[in-house]
Order: C-alpha cells, then structure tokens, then sequence
C-alpha cells in the first residue's frame, strides 16, 4: 500500500490551483473547498499585550472552541485568462480586530494576459513570505507573534494588485482601502500601498524563494483595539481606556525560503522594520509619536516520516518609540509604546496528516515578556 508523502498530499490540495509568479496561486478550475477547525487555549484569558507596539485585537477565548470554518467557490475560465475566488468564514475567536461571526475572508477576480495579472477585490496582500497563508494552508495554525504584531496575523483588503513576472523575477504593486496598519475610526480605513519583488533559483538540492516587499499605510484614529467592546473576556477586569493613533505607517520585509526537493526540510527567516509617526490620543489626553519597531521570525519544518511533520519557529521582536506633550506620560502607560523589553515568543509544531483532506496538528506557545501566557492548540481540519 503506497503511503502519501507530505508533499505529495500538499501538491494534491494545490492541484486546482496554478502557482502563479511564485507562490500565489490562482485557479485553474472550479471547485468548492469546505473546512473547519477546533482550537484549545490555556492563557490569560483576554490579556493581550506586547511592550512597544499597539496592537489590533486579543487572543482567542480559554477552552475547547470552534476557532472558525470556513466555505470557498474557485472559478477559472483558462481560455479566457479569468480566475475568481470567493471564501466565507466563521470565527469563533476575536480576529482582525472583530467580534465573532461571519466575514466575507476573500472576494476576488483576476485577469492574466501573459507575464501579467490583475487581481481586483478582497484579497491578501503580498507582503512578506506568510501572509497569505491562513487556516488549514498555514504551515502552523496560529501566526507568529511578528505577524500578529505588524499585520494583525494576515492583512486582507480591499483592493487592486498589479504584478508582473518573467526570467524568474516578479515586480508587483498593490493599492488598498487601508485595513490595519492603516484604518480608522469605524474601521472604514483611509488608504495604503503596497510593492513587492520576488525572485527564485535552485541551490544546494532544493529550492530557495526570496521576497523584498513594502507597506505605506495612513491611519485616522486607528483604535488599540484591544480594549474595544468584544474583547474583554473577564467582566470583573475593567477595560482601560481607549486609545487611538492618526499618523503614517511604514513597513518593510525581507524573506527567504529554502525548501529541499523532495519537501521533507524548509527553513524560512523573514525580518520586519517599522516606522510610524503622527499622534496618540485618548478621550482626555494627546501626544506626539514616533516609533522605530523591528522584528525576526524564523521557521524550521521537517518531515521524519511519511505523513508526519514537526516544526519549530521563533519570533522576536524590539521597539524604540518617543511621545511628546502634555498627555506623553499617560499615554505612554494606557498604550504601552514606552514600555522596555524584547518580546519572544517560541513555536513548537507536531502534524499528522491522516489523508490528503484531513490533518490533525497540536502547537505549543510559549512567550516572554508577553501579557497572554502560554497556549496549547489543537487543530483538526
């Protein structure tokens, strides 16, 4: 009886997809995909914070929970060089700086004419090597810290990419609505760009994958929203006040991925640098910011044996931030952005893929220097 390899069951999922200009793949014909997952947590319920960095959003709930499932519709007309993606979810946990319920995740159309294409919708945004890995596609069911932190664990917008590939190189470029980093009061978001520039080539027996990619991003009272209704899971701890950030957000990656041939090894290390400056305020107070913030994350994968994987992955993260005025002091402690310390959070990752549609992985977080305690997560997909 033959025995499916990890990679095999991954080339099996991706077969109705054609991996176009190096790891974003699009449609090639129609088919409904259909997924859920479960997810245990043991933390602090509700607490959430990272010194130095305002976030968008709290861990998930304590307990055994239905994390999210979700339903998606691919269609492609190759002659006609149209592909469109359509994918619902329903989340269990407060993600993207929401509440629970169901979200439209992507709504796309896309248009290929030779070395190039156009996307157009609600989409992933090509930033870094991880982002549009979400779900059961992820390599770990949970995002790293780095990208919790400086993405809000994917961003997804609204909006149009334009890239371009040949001769191994891909150039491409984006313009969204401005989900978080950007955003703003109603979550209606101002606006962002983004630009990115990929590159392949084999070495030492496998593959390597390299991605250069940058955000500007302009926010209108983007609320920490940590503290927002929704969020607070224990009704004896008071929420701290709200806080907001109006201002400009620069993010720049870089990454590389090597994967060996035959898949059973992948190392991947992508770095993050931030640059934001504007102002910070609360209902009562006002400051001037600027903020300096970086970032490493890095992964190992390996398959010892048919159908099993462990990984372990690693985030750290800095931050040199400044607040002026008379609301500095009160701000610097309701926000956290003065607060000193280097974040560290360690993954490790154990997969057995029961079939080529079902997968059961079990990850172990510990962090320090982190308000959200260890987590234990159990997916089944």
């Amino acid at each position: 009886m033959s025995v499916l390899k990890p990679t095999t069951i991954a080339l099996l999922l991706l077969s109705g997809s054609a991996l176009a200009h190096e790891g974003m793949p699009l449609p090639v014909d129609n088919r409904l995909h259909a997924w859920a997952d479960l997810r245990l947590r043991d933390g602090n319920d509700g607490e959430f914070a990272v010194p130095g960095f305002m976030l968008n959003g709290g861990p998930a709930a304590n307990g055994l929970a239905l994390a999210g499932s979700g339903i998606a519709l691919q269609v492609a007309v190759p002659e006609q060089g149209l592909s469109a993606w359509l994918e619902a979810g329903l989340h269990g946990d407060h993600v993207h700086g929401g509440g629970e319920g169901l979200e439209l995740e992507q709504a796309w159309v896309a248009r290929h004419d030779g070395d190039w294409t156009l996307v157009a919708g609600r989409q992933f945004v090509t930033l870094g090597l991880r982002n549009a890995s979400h779900g059961p596609a992820a390599d770990f069911p949970e995002p790293s810290l780095a990208w919790r932190v400086f993405a809000d664990g994917n961003l997804r917008d609204d909006g149009v990419a334009l890239r371009h590939g040949g001769d191994g190189v891909v150039l491409g470029a984006g313009l969204w609505q401005g989900a978080f980093p950007a955003g703003g009061a109603g979550s209606d978001g101002r606006e962002a760009a983004s630009l990115h520039l990929d590159g392949h080539a084999s070495l030492a027996g496998g593959r390597l994958l390299w991605r250069l990619s940058g955000l500007a991003a302009r926010a209108a009272l983007r609320e920490d929203a940590r503290y927002a209704d929704g969020h607070s899971h224990d009704p004896f701890t008071p929420a701290l006040p709200r806080t907001w950030f109006s201002g400009d957000s620069w993010l720049g990656t870089a990454g590389v991925q090597w994967t060996a041939d035959d898949g059973d090894l992948a190392l991947l290390g992508e770095v993050f640098a931030r640059r934001e400056k504007g102002s910070v305020r609360s209902l009562t107070q006002l400051a001037d910011y600027e903020g300096t913030q970086s970032g490493v994350h890095v992964e190992v994968l390996w398959s010892p044996v048919a159908r099993w994987r462990l990984g372990l992955r690693q985030a750290a993260l800095a931050a040199d931030n400044s607040l002026a005025g008379a609301g500095a002091a009160t701000l610097a402690t309701l926000t956290g952005l003065q607060t000193a310390g280097n974040p560290l959070e360690t993954t490790l990752l154990v997969e057995r893929r029961l079939d080529g549609n079902q997968l059961l992985r079990l990850q172990w977080t510990t962090t320090d220097q982190v308000v959200a305690g260890d987590s234990l997560l159990l997916q089944y997909a």
